[in-house]
């Protein structure tokens, strides 16, 4: 998985050993807040990926590269995360 920080929120994104689709690969989006220790399953990720990384910068986490199939298939993909209220 990837995750970033964005107001005070952990974000985490994908992340691989999916074994109910084909692709092994998560569309997962969670948000924990450690204010209420709570957890919130948001709208999944356009582009299913593991093995990238992400960046929490202002209202947005910027996740670059990964890949889009379990153990291998490296993409060029970059997607722009902006988190809900």
């Amino acid at each position: 998985i990837a995750g970033a920080v964005i107001y005070d929120r952990l974000y985490v994104f994908g992340g691989e050993g999916a074994a109910e689709v084909p692709s092994g690969v998560f569309d997962d989006v969670e948000r924990y807040d450690p204010a209420t220790d709570t957890w919130e399953i948001l709208a999944p990720m356009a582009l299913p990926r593991h093995g990238m990384g992400a960046v929490g910068l202002a209202d947005s986490a910027y996740i670059p590269g990964g890949a889009d199939v379990q153990a291998f298939a490296a993409i060029a993909h970059f997607d722009r995360f902006v988190a809900p209220p």
